[in-house]
């Protein structure tokens, strides 16, 4: 017997209403059927926790499991990846997947190439950055180990290979990783001003407001408004940086 078609169940989301190519029920994937699937109409989304040891204090002051009842609660799925969990093979499988992928941890500042400004140019995993890998000699902070020679040298890092989605990358100067996910629909990334900087608590505050509201059937403007106003009550420091959807 055959299977009968139905709806896509995420319809009933507000996040869907800002997307025309959505409002058919029936098309599924966005006219993309073999570069992605959609077996049930929901949303699933993978969040990685990627701070340092030192750091993880903070993420104490987050109720993930609130967060993951309420997407639960409104027909979606949450996975927190953290600690060694949280590595470039599942941060790369969950962009292939076309889901929401949200990145909260250090971003990797780079002179790249010689003598520019230093900007964001990777994410920090587990095991290794995604992005532009750091340059032995240049300004960074990435990741180098010893060679025969007595030196040292950089750990590769992995280009990130979106398909589809949305990807957010809470850290420090994220906005300016834009380029490196061009592959995903949407991208939400931290514009930290002058400094280049971003407190710990305010990177939390607004990425565990962006992903409970994005999980709870708010559209991905109105969750990008909600992690603004998170941030904005948090350090005097941070009161100039700001959460921003697709920057230029």
């Amino acid at each position: 017997m055959g299977r009968w078609l139905s709806p896509d169940t995420d319809m009933t989301l507000k996040r869907i209403l800002p997307n025309p190519q959505r409002w058919n029920r029936y098309a599924y994937v966005i006219n993309n059927p073999l570069g992605r699937i959609d077996p049930d109409g929901l949303t699933d989304f993978a969040v990685f926790l990627s701070y340092a040891p030192a750091d993880r204090g903070h993420l104490l002051a987050i109720n993930w499991d609130r967060i993951r009842a309420d997407a639960v609660k409104h027909g979606n799925t949450l996975t927190i990846y953290q600690g060694s969990e949280a590595n470039s093979a599942q941060f790369q499988a969950a962009l292939a997947k076309g889901q929401v992928t949200v990145y909260i941890g250090h971003t990797q500042l780079n002179d790249i190439p010689a003598g520019t400004p230093v900007r964001a140019n990777a994410v920090s995993l587990s095991d290794k950055e995604v992005g532009i890998p750091p340059t032995p000699g240049q300004n960074g902070s990435g990741r180098y180990v010893p060679n025969s020679s007595g030196g040292m040298d950089a750990v590769p890092a992995e280009k990130p290979q979106p398909n589809g989605g949305t990807v957010a990358i809470f850290g420090c100067d994220s906005a300016h990783l834009s380029g490196q996910y061009s592959g995903a629909d949407n991208f939400v990334g931290v514009d930290s001003g002058a400094d280049r900087e971003t407190s710990i608590p305010g990177l939390l505050s607004a990425r565990s407001q962006f992903v409970d509201s994005s999980a709870s059937g708010d559209s991905l403007q109105r969750a990008v408004s909600n992690a603004n106003g998170a941030l904005n009550q948090q350090p005097a420091t941070d009161n100039k940086d700001k959460v921003v959807l697709n920057p230029n």
